[in-house]
């Protein structure tokens, strides 16, 4: 998605400013803003375009080595202290759904990963539009939800 920023909204004194896009989920999927310099004058306001990475981008680069096919996505989240809600490295993730292969037969799936330092998750190859079980190995943190979305943002609590 892009913006614009239209500066003579905000009173800024004159000057040179560094404006980025940020967001948690965007981070948690590995992406860093980039500055953009925007020249404040009094006399001539600037215009200036931001923007965020698009899904499939995202996808690109969360899934570098198991790129999903058309139909697939990655869900994306943070292992959490079920009490504390601070990030948990390396806990493994594994994410279980079932696809229909023909008429009243159904086969099941499954995708992991491990949380890294931070906590973060990134499971790659996942079936869109399919129910999507999350969960630890000790079942402390299991979440169900749609993969409606190449991208979908889930974090797992885990208790301590």
């Amino acid at each position: 998605p892009t913006g614009t920023v239209d500066s003579s909204w905000g009173g800024l004194p004159d000057g040179v400013y560094a404006l980025s896009v940020d967001h948690s989920k965007l981070r948690t999927a590995g992406f860093r803003p980039n500055e953009t310099r925007v020249v404040v004058e009094e006399l001539f306001p600037s215009e200036t375009e931001i923007w965020t990475p698009s899904a499939e981008t995202l996808c690109a680069r969360i899934c570098r080595e198991a790129s999903p096919a058309e139909g697939e996505g990655a869900v994306v989240g943070v292992a959490r202290d079920a009490t504390t809600g601070r990030p948990i490295p390396g806990i493994p993730i594994e994410a279980l759904w079932s696809v229909r292969v023909r008429r009243g037969v159904a086969r099941a799936i499954s995708e992991s990963a491990v949380s890294d330092g931070q906590g973060h998750f990134a499971i790659c190859r996942v079936t869109l539009g399919e129910t999507i079980q999350l969960r630890t190995p000790d079942d402390s943190g299991v979440v169900e939800f749609e993969q409606d979305a190449r991208i979908v943002w889930q974090d797992v609590t885990v208790e301590p």
